[in-house]
């Protein structure tokens, strides 16, 4: 066998000497009951196969019987080593831990947003059986100039997507809302292409939120948003094709998408409470970088009207998916008691 590797075979894997460098290090992979192997990297001479090794003819044993003490040998010591886990593996597999039932939610996020991660965690820390992945892909401005539009190419969001099932999420969210100036028809194609892509179920926070209110026969909204004049008619438009209709609306005509985080809670207060004038059957905080999920609670007591949120509609959609029960969600409104 060339001098670079020696393959010692084991009922169960195999153990690999290759000399280097002037030390030996020993790393175990993929134990249990999937195969074992057993790197080890070693300096000056080449050493004899360890496994199946006859004791009896060993320097070792030979040193034994005579009584003479040797002196101090870290390859000796690897080698025993070696030796005892080719033993213990031969003896039959080793326990493997039983399966989580904990499930894995995977979210893709804008990359300049500051409040999807945070709100999306505490929102759901009671649900201890749950843990959250996040991918970021490149948004910066929320427009319809042609820079703003192409940030939401879907082979853009496709290839982020593709990075959370290396975390083996169960199901995927889009938690954005750019559905609701592109038309709900773009996040139906969206979710389609990731499932297509990736084997892994996929929703969107505007199609949670429109399944929702469809649910409960909810048709005439109170929009508010951060959003240009021109995006919150696009976005009227979207809705109106999906037998919703925006009755009153309120926006703040950013374009800048960090700058979203940065509305207080007395404006979002102030332009739900002037929404809510309207009678309408919900009122929507629509974009998931607008701190709206801690106020929901405190606007449907002063105006008695349910709020949805659209980074708690993308939370739950996402929950559905999964056959997840989101009651146990909790300061985030009347809609985590709904059936949908």
């Amino acid at each position: 066998m060339p001098s670079a590797q020696r393959s010692i075979g084991t009922p169960r894997g195999a153990v690999f000497l290759a000399p280097t460098h002037l030390r030996w290090r020993c790393t175990i992979l993929e134990r249990g009951g999937l195969s074992r192997r057993l790197f080890i990297e070693r300096s000056a001479k080449r050493w004899p196969h360890v496994n199946n090794m006859n004791a009896a003819q060993s320097p070792e044993s030979r040193l034994e019987k005579t009584g003479v003490e040797r002196p101090s040998d870290p390859a000796r010591d690897l080698r025993r080593e070696v030796r005892s886990l080719n033993n213990r593996m031969a003896g039959g597999p080793m326990t493997l831990a039983r399966s989580s039932t904990r499930k894995r939610l995977g979210i893709l996020t804008p990359s300049s947003n500051t409040v999807l991660e945070p709100t999306s965690v505490a929102l759901t820390a009671e649900l201890t059986d749950l843990s959250l992945h996040f991918a970021r892909f490149r948004v910066t401005e929320i427009s319809l100039s042609k820079a703003g539009l192409e940030q939401f190419a879907i082979a853009t969001i496709v290839e982020a997507a593709r990075l959370l099932t290396d975390a083996r999420v169960d199901a995927i969210v889009w938690s954005g809302t750019s559905a609701a100036w592109l038309g709900l028809e773009y996040d139906r194609a969206l979710c389609g292409a990731i499932l297509e892509e990736t084997g892994t179920p996929a929703t969107t926070a505007t199609l949670s939120m429109v399944d929702a209110l469809r649910a409960r026969g909810l048709r005439r909204v109170g929009l508010v948003t951060p959003y240009t004049e021109s995006v919150q008619q696009r976005i009227v438009e979207a809705f109106a094709k999906e037998s919703i209709e925006v009755v009153a609306e309120r926006h703040l005509n950013f374009t800048d998408n960090f700058s979203f985080a940065e509305a207080t809670d007395d404006q979002i207060l102030d332009m739900a409470r002037q929404v809510g004038e309207s009678r309408a059957d919900a009122i929507l905080i629509l974009c998931t970088n607008l701190r709206g999920a801690p106020l929901v609670e405190r606007i449907e007591r002063d105006v008695r009207t349910p709020v949805l949120d659209s980074v708690v509609l993308g939370l739950l959609g996402g929950l559905r998916s999964m056959s997840v029960d989101f009651s146990r969600i909790s300061r985030a409104g009347q809609v985590c008691g709904w059936t949908w």
